[in-house]
């Protein structure tokens, strides 16, 4: 790993929750390399400023992404499950400042959109940037087969045959989604059609 110039950790759980991965960020932060390599992929609830102090990850990182799927701290309960909403944002603020001071290169926010979650996309945008973040990253309900078809179904608002479809594209019709710090990803051609029909009234 030593002469990697980008490495990201993880996609695979978060790297803060396992001893594993806290030893390889160790080890990581001890190498002599290129300077912020180290893309961070996380909850976000346990990256706090004793973390990264502990972790050495000063100069040694480049991008923190955190999925947090929600802009309340009651739906962030049902689908982050465990998780605390205030610790979260106190977390996010400690990296917003990191990010405004130049520490890290760049803060973004993930949420992956579903029925749960659909109606909170602008206040997710708003919540970005109260703490700092450069981005947001919304992206569709994928099934990994993790929950039956038919559950899937139900969360999946993405899909035209959804009974709340239609909410959903009013939703994205919402001008706190038309920025260039928003990333629409696997909902860019839903987007799309919604700003074609509107360029059309």
């Amino acid at each position: 790993m030593r002469n990697a110039r980008h490495i990201k950790v993880t996609g695979s759980g978060d790297p803060f929750g396992s001893r594993h991965f806290r030893h390889i960020l160790q080890q990581l932060t001890k190498t002599k390399s290129p300077a912020r390599r180290i893309q961070l992929h996380t909850n976000g609830l346990l990256l706090n400023e004793r973390a990264w102090n502990d972790l050495n990850l000063r100069d040694n990182v480049s991008s923190v992404w955190i999925s947090i799927d929600a802009a309340e701290p009651e739906t962030y309960s049902v689908l982050r499950r465990g998780g605390d909403f205030d610790t979260l944002v106190k977390n996010l603020r400690f990296l917003g400042n990191l990010n405004k001071r130049g520490d890290i290169d760049t803060l973004r926010l993930d949420f992956v959109v579903q029925q749960a979650n659909y109606l909170q996309m602008p206040a997710f945008v708003d919540l970005a940037r109260d703490v700092g973040a450069d981005s947001v990253y919304f992206l569709r309900l994928r099934n990994w087969g993790h929950v039956p078809a038919e559950v899937f179904r139900n969360q999946d608002v993405c899909s035209p045959d959804h009974p709340e479809h239609d909410r959903l594209l009013t939703v994205l019709s919402d001008d706190r989604l038309i920025s260039d710090a928003v990333e629409l990803g696997s909902m860019s051609r839903l987007v799309s059609q919604v700003r074609q029909a509107g360029a059309r009234r």
